[in-house]
């Protein structure tokens, strides 16, 4: 009987090792991982985002927003899509002149 408990603790202390290894290997994994992403992510310097608000014109679209607003390198269907999620426009909606709208740009 003796022999059985203690083949039972070897075998359930190799298990015990193995966990403990698979946990270590995948936690070494997620830092590594983790610090490579902030540390190329220190290299680049983030631009902060602004606010100011435009009372929309007769004539104004969401597309010259875009390209007057815009940074330099973004995409102006990106920009489009960013005009429609910060100010809650819906696809079929218009502008109406005299409508406030919140335009994001970046310093």
């Amino acid at each position: 009987m003796n022999t059985n408990r203690s083949r039972r603790r070897t075998v359930n202390r190799k298990r015990a090792v193995i966990y403990a290894l698979i946990l270590t290997a995948g936690l070494l994994i997620i830092f590594l991982l983790g610090s490579g992403t902030i540390a190329a992510s220190a290299g680049q310097k983030e631009k902060e985002v602004y606010y100011t608000s435009v009372r929309i014109e007769s004539g104004d679209s969401l597309w010259s927003l875009a390209k007057k607003y815009a940074p330099e390198y973004a995409d102006i269907k990106a920009y489009v899509d960013t005009l429609k999620e910060v100010n809650q426009i819906r696809r079929d909606d218009r502008l109406v002149p005299g409508q406030i709208l919140i335009i994001p740009y970046y310093q």
